[in-house]
């Protein structure tokens, strides 16, 4: 087996973190059950298609933009459920805008600024799960709300080290 794209065999570091990154989603699910469905099969199916869009230069970048893409696809398809229409809808808009400039122009710039964003998201979701009952539906899907901010900026984090470590000339 082999790192796509770089001819390497996977690290013990990256199987390791693959593992825990199953485990990790594993449990997410048996606690929140379809609030992380949804956002999942969305991130795939985002994730899939730009697999298949993008360049190989850009896929590092692919797992960040399918989480926030899902996410944001996940946060509209409640609003829109719900019929809420508040400033609640920028999280979706910003989300799924934010993931189509990072998978179109990724860099540093598309990171800070949805990485900024994320923070202050995950500060306010943080917030809302410390006021709501433990094992509830809103407790659950703002465990997976705060998961899949995590991931993201992690998600991100790693994608521009990888695009930026690829395009070092080799010595």
């Amino acid at each position: 087996m082999t790192d796509p794209g770089r001819g390497e065999p996977p690290t013990v570091a990256r199987r390791a973190g693959a593992i825990a990154g199953a485990v990790a989603a594993a449990l997410l699910g048996k606690y929140s059950g379809i609030h992380l469905l949804i956002p999942a099969v969305a991130a795939f199916a985002a994730g899939w298609a730009a697999w298949k869009l993008v360049s190989a230069d850009k896929r590092p970048m692919i797992p960040a933009f399918a989480v926030q893409v899902g996410h944001g696809l996940w946060i509209a398809l409640g609003l829109a459920l719900l019929r809420v229409v508040s400033w609640d809808l920028l999280d979706p808009v910003i989300l799924v805008g934010g993931g189509m400039w990072l998978i179109a122009r990724p860099g540093l710039v598309p990171v800070a600024l949805l990485g900024a964003f994320q923070l202050l998201a995950l500060f306010l979701n943080t917030q809302a799960i410390l006021a709501v009952d433990v094992g509830g539906p809103l407790h659950r899907a703002l465990v997976v709300h705060i998961a899949l901010r995590i991931a993201a900026l992690g998600l991100m984090g790693t994608g521009l080290w990888t695009m930026r470590r690829r395009s070092r000339p080799a010595t």
